[in-house]
């Protein structure tokens, strides 16, 4: 199991490859972006460093620890099949009832709103 330091959209790529992502606390896009990805999955504590340093030591020590890279990788699965923004099927959902809420809308001759659909 490889480990990637990546950022912004890869980082989305390799979460659904099941590859642990390393990246930063930050104030730029891509290591806020990065970041919530990895607190989605439940996984900041392992794989958000503070800072460069921090950064650096979690890489050298991931590098160094193929049993950690593993347990961080089959935890990195087990949070894709249990957390609902990764769940495509669930958002799939979610999107098709806020359509048809538009639609009856329109089909009542009433003006575009917002409105809240309840999840799933």
């Amino acid at each position: 199991m490889g480990l990637l330091f990546a950022r912004a959209t890869t980082t989305l790529d390799a979460l659904w490859a099941g590859l642990p992502v390393l990246t930063l606390r930050g104030d730029r896009f891509a290591r806020r972006m990065a970041h919530t990805m990895v607190n989605a999955l439940g996984l900041e504590d392992a794989l958000v460093a503070a800072d460069l340093a921090d950064y650096e030591a979690r890489a050298i020590g991931l590098a160094g620890s193929p049993q950690t890279l593993a347990a961080l990788g089959a935890r990195v699965q087990d949070a894709l099949a249990a957390r609902p923004l990764f769940d495509s099927t669930r958002f799939c959902r979610h999107i098709e009832r806020a359509c048809a809420a538009m639609a009856e809308r329109r089909e009542r001759g009433l003006p575009p709103a917002a409105f809240d659909v309840e999840p799933i």
